[in-house]
């Protein structure tokens, strides 16, 4: 009898044990099956929203601070540090192309480029081109010209021979609001090169530009009254193919950008804190 109970008692422990066993390895199969799983199904980062796109940005290189090659040879500038930032939120990458200003719009408006920069709403342009709803600047006006000439006024460039950029907004306006002697179109360098060498007497273009340009060829720009230019100061926007699929997605993230501070921290670092938008500027326009 007592070696039937001892019988007994181990044949219950092994049983006992296999038991323990097999819930051990249920509970090891089922840590394990959630691991796996949790594994397979853990949220991967967000697909940006234009991941594995490549965008060609149009524009004349320069074009200071906005776009400018440095001695370095690398592309940089306003333009440039908003295109990174654009870049890294949506997706995509990017090259720059840099092509004379009277090309871009024809060459955005074809597809050939996906975008360009430093753009003022024109009429014309717009037949065929899209804007960006936001700005993200505003620029002033000034007279690049010989140290001491004293070109500071509309009423100072009358019997004067003037020049603007081919293509530019500047051209209409000249034309029509001052009274010059010639009006020219030039192309890139060719513009200020005329004011060192004396064939012009004035360069209207963008302020920020011009002042560059005075300080590294010893000449003198004065940024023109307010009230005589300000029918002309139309804000800086991002230019795309008409009825472009991906606009309003960059108009968002221009004003993602602006509400957290990215934006005026781009502007500022290169403009200055006078040039920083204000939120009576960064208003919709289209």
């Amino acid at each position: 009898m007592k070696r039937f109970l001892a019988v007994l008692l181990s044949v219950l422990m092994i049983l006992s044990m296999a038991a323990c066993g097999t819930k051990a390895q249920s509970a090891a199969s089922a840590s394990g099956s959630a691991t796996a799983s949790g594994s397979a199904t853990a949220s991967a980062p967000a697909k940006l929203p234009m991941e594995g796109m490549h965008l060609k940005m149009a524009g004349y290189a320069g074009f200071y601070p906005f776009r400018y090659t440095d001695t370095d040879g690398k592309i940089k500038g306003v333009d440039i540090d908003i295109y990174n930032e654009f870049a890294k939120r949506l997706g995509f990458t990017w090259e720059f192309v840099d092509v004379p200003f009277a090309e871009v719009v024809a060459g955005v408006s074809t597809g050939l480029y996906d975008m360009a920069g430093s753009m003022s709403y024109t009429a014309e342009r717009d037949k065929s081109v899209d804007f960006s709803k936001y700005p993200y600047y505003y620029p002033r006006l000034a007279v690049l010209c010989k140290k001491g000439a004293g070109l500071k006024s509309v009423k100072d460039l009358e019997t004067k021979k003037v020049c603007v950029a081919l293509g530019t907004s500047e051209a209409d306006w000249v034309a029509k609001n001052v009274k010059c002697a010639k009006l020219e179109q030039l192309e890139g360098a060719a513009t200020y090169t005329s004011i060192i060498s004396g064939y012009n007497d004035a360069y209207i273009s963008d302020s920020v530009e011009l002042a560059n340009v005075a300080k590294e060829n010893n000449l003198e720009s004065n940024i023109l009254p307010y009230d005589e230019t300000k029918e002309i100061l139309t804000p800086y926007r991002f230019l795309f193919k008409d009825k472009y699929e991906y606009r309003d997605l960059f108009d968002q993230t221009l004003q993602d950008m602006y509400k957290d501070g990215t934006l005026n921290k781009i502007i500022t670092s290169w403009l200055g804190d006078a040039c920083a938008m204000k939120d009576d500027q960064f208003v919709e326009g289209f």
